[in-house]
């Protein structure tokens, strides 16, 4: 028996207890619930006011490492509470302040025959206001003038409130440690989808089209999901606290199907955690480990009893996957429906059906979405950073010159705000190495998966972005020997793709503009590709590699004349060109444009025949699969040929 019942809980073992608890969680009218559990046992009360919470917090502890999770949802509804708990675990007047910020007023975008067929003002505080913060600086900035007693125009004439700031800036954070708890505040993601371009036909002035155009400014540069402001505390005394933002302020219980299931997807890493503590599921946990979190384990009687006064693993633990929610990251990553790479792909393949100025606009947003990705996990990444720099820092309680004794020690947004004035700072929150590791190891998954997913979907928006143009042109040396190649190409992006590579490819671009299937570089000797082209040695080389042999392209492009002595402009042979294409690639080889070489025009001149090359007029064909285009030129004599390429959107 790990500690005893208190008054108001009930047993979360009890299947009814349970049900009726989890159903507790999925309704916007509740308020708060706190959850006592160890190994052995687990009790669970709800909608507890400030007098029991009071209550809660003076009852003594016993030495058992039992751990206490208090969470709050609506703490703009509860600041009496809030204000308990800020003084309980030494938060400053103004964090507390801050935590109990009244919601932002929404500006939604509504269909009015929803408005009409509801016939009330129930509806979600989303993220659609629009101001002049043009950075986290100024945001930061900006909250500490609003705090203070100034009028508007002494604080710079903005009237922001900290809900303002995080609804602009999604990757908004903030760390503050106090003598008896450290402080995180962020931005969640939940509900992550993205739109795909079948919206927008191939008509301008479509329905979709003229209702992109409506919403304003700001509503598509934000991500297809739900940002929720979320607070975690790691307390001295094994108490674990999350405070999640109110997501509908004017609702008191009658949801709309959309609301309902924007309020499930917030809480629903929040649900994960409260169902790992009832052994009510411990079967289900058996059959998924993948979900199982390490927070109430069968005690091993096997192992030695802990030292009395050991910090216990789990406070730290549940900190941590409150914080953790892998769902979200997974489903950025790997869910296909939720995959910007998805979008993209299918965005490229409609840009080449005809050009249709939503597209060029769903581009720019997509871009703009994917950069508040990025920076929001580089913001988690930062938090971690702080956090396990903060433990691992060597700590002395007598030298105050250690940084990780004062109470500015990368302290975030609210640098130092956390601390009382005269206490010793030395932090003692219970976060042991198996937490430590656990944040280090969220950290490496953010840079590897969701961040590098997340670039690698900018890059290919950006390869959709420029528009490279000009043309290649090869004709017979005026000695027999070799071929004489004009390069006039221009429009690339920028050098972060570059420097690019073009070859000649075996095949032509087919009708659909495929890139891919112009297969590999024109090789008849099979050379490989491996190892690279020296260029000092251009007889060792593929005879398509014409960057390996001459140079590589370099924004903003490349104008050059060469002569290639092992392509040849005679029908028939291995090396011929004519019949070929040229494939242009970024420098990690993938494809961005290509086209065919095709014949050009001729002329003799004193009974000597000589070649005119002719760029003809590019014509976009269809597209599948690469960024590609496909020409038809005048015909001319077999021995000259160009190829012509262009990327339109």
């Amino acid at each position: 028996m790990g500690f005893d019942k208190l008054p108001n809980f009930d047993d979360l073992d009890d299947p009814g207890v349970y049900r009726k608890s989890y159903s507790f969680l999925k309704k916007v009218e509740s308020l708060n619930f706190v959850v006592e559990f160890d190994d052995s046992q687990a009790y669970v009360a709800q909608d507890l006011g400030k007098s029991e919470i009071q209550a809660l917090l003076d009852t003594e502890r016993k030495s058992s490492p039992v751990t206490r999770w208090i969470s709050i949802f609506g703490p703009e509804r509860q600041q009496d509470l809030i204000k308990t708990l800020g003084r309980k675990y030494h938060l400053s007047p103004r964090l507390i302040g801050i935590i109990c910020a009244k919601p932002a007023t929404p500006q939604l975008v509504r269909e009015e025959s929803t408005l009409k067929q509801r016939g009330q003002d129930c509806t979600q505080s989303w993220p659609r206001k629009s101001f002049n913060v043009s950075s986290r600086v100024q945001a930061a900035d900006a909250e500490k003038n609003s705090a203070g007693d100034q009028s508007d125009s002494e604080a710079g004439g903005m009237d922001l409130s900290h809900y303002n700031i995080v609804d602009e800036v999604w990757h908004y954070c903030s760390t503050d440690w106090s003598s008896k708890s450290v402080c995180i505040g962020y931005n969640a993601l939940s509900g992550m989808s993205v739109e795909t371009p079948t919206e927008y036909s191939n008509d301008e002035g479509s329905s979709a089209a003229k209702r992109q155009s409506s919403v304003g400014k700001n509503t598509k540069n934000k991500p297809n999901g739900r940002r929720v402001w979320t607070w975690l505390l790691l307390c001295d005394d094994n108490t674990v606290i999350s405070i999640q933002e109110n997501l509908f302020p004017r609702c008191k219980d009658d949801l709309s199907h959309e609301q309902a299931e924007t309020l499930n997807s917030a809480r629903r890493n929040l649900r994960n955690v409260f169902r790992q503590l009832s052994k009510v599921n411990a079967d289900w946990r058996a059959r998924h480990p993948l979900h199982t979190l390490d927070l109430r384990n069968e005690p091993d009687t096997s192992q030695p009893l802990k030292p009395a006064g050991t910090m216990s693993d789990t406070p730290g633990l549940l900190f941590y996957y409150l914080f953790d929610d892998w769902y979200t990251t997974y489903g950025l990553v790997a869910k296909e429906e939720q995959r910007y790479s998805t979008v993209l792909n299918r965005l490229r393949e409609r840009m080449f059906e005809k050009a249709v100025v939503a597209r060029i606009q769903q581009l720019h947003e997509t871009g703009r979405q994917l950069a508040v990705l990025k920076r929001m996990y580089q913001s988690y990444a930062l938090i971690i950073e702080r956090i396990v720099k903060r433990y691992k820092a060597p700590k002395d309680v007598n030298a105050k010159d250690n940084p990780s004794n004062r109470s500015d020690a990368g302290s975030g947004e609210h640098v130092g705000e956390a601390a009382s004035d005269g206490e010793d700072e030395t932090f003692r929150a219970p976060l042991t190495a198996k937490a430590i590791v656990k944040f280090e190891r969220l950290k490496d998954r953010i840079e590897l998966y969701a961040l590098s997913e997340i670039q690698e979907c900018l890059d290919e928006k950006e390869s959709l972005v420029f528009l490279i143009r000009g043309y290649v042109s090869g004709t017979s040396a005026s000695n027999g020997t070799g071929v004489v190649f004009t390069v006039n190409l221009f429009g690339f992006p920028t050098e972060a793709l570059g420097p690019f590579l073009y070859h000649i490819h075996d095949q032509p671009v087919p009708a659909n503009g495929n890139c891919t299937a112009t297969l590999a570089h024109l090789d008849p000797y099979v050379r490989g590709e491996v190892p690279p082209c020296d260029a000092t040695q251009p007889q060792t080389c593929q005879v398509g590699d014409l960057a390996g042999k001459h140079g590589n392209i370099t924004s903003p492009g490349l104008q050059t004349s060469y002569t290639d002595l092992y392509v040849s402009s005679a029908a028939g042979l291995g090396s011929f060109f004519g019949n070929r294409s040229l494939v242009v690639h970024s420098s990690n080889t993938t494809r961005l444009t290509c086209a065919s070489f095709v014949l050009s025009n001729s002329s003799t001149t004193n009974g000597t025949n000589t070649t005119t090359v002719t760029p003809p007029t590019p014509t976009v064909s269809p597209f599948t699969g690469g960024a590609a285009t496909n020409f038809a030129g005048a015909t001319a004599i077999v021995g000259a040929a160009v190829a012509v390429m262009a990327f339109f959107l």
